[in-house]
């Protein structure tokens, strides 16, 4: 894979809209952060809702150069990923939900995808593997498990 981090040339934007859940924003950046792309090729924005903000102290946590914070009103994911897109600078634009954790190759993935698929894509996708801090729900099919 060491092939495919030096040849990228698509940069992208990471957007995570967050509702006063730092405790599962913190793993979601994490897992950003710890990517196979080098650290010039992507950003983040964190946008928060106004309505619960995140403390400043558990913003210095998260403190690093490719993290950016923004607010918004609207109080919807929505909203949210819209601040986001706004403020993006990126080729590319994805969104990870505020308690997701991205395979550390999940940017290279989509980086790739756009890079080597012709015509190239509007948009790509792949599997979310849940994983629960208990036991599923019973009345969740385990079929349903990984659409």
């Amino acid at each position: 894979m060491l092939y495919h981090i030096l040849t990228m040339s698509l940069s992208v934007s990471v957007v995570i809209s967050t509702y006063d859940r730092f405790e599962f924003l913190k793993r979601s950046v994490d897992s950003v952060l710890g990517q196979s792309i080098p650290d010039d090729r992507y950003e983040i924005l964190i946008v928060q809702s106004e309505y619960k903000k995140i403390s400043q102290s558990e913003k210095e946590s998260i403190d690093d150069p490719q993290v950016s914070w923004y607010s918004e009103s609207g109080g919807s994911l929505s909203h949210g990923r819209n601040v986001g897109m706004k403020n993006a600078t990126g080729d590319i634009i994805v969104f990870l939900d505020d308690d997701a954790i991205a395979n550390p190759y999940w940017l290279e993935s989509i980086t790739k995808s756009y890079e080597s698929t012709q015509p190239e894509p509007d948009c790509v996708g792949g599997p979310v593997i849940p994983q629960y801090e208990s036991n599923p729900p019973e009345w969740f099919p385990d079929k349903l498990q990984l659409i």
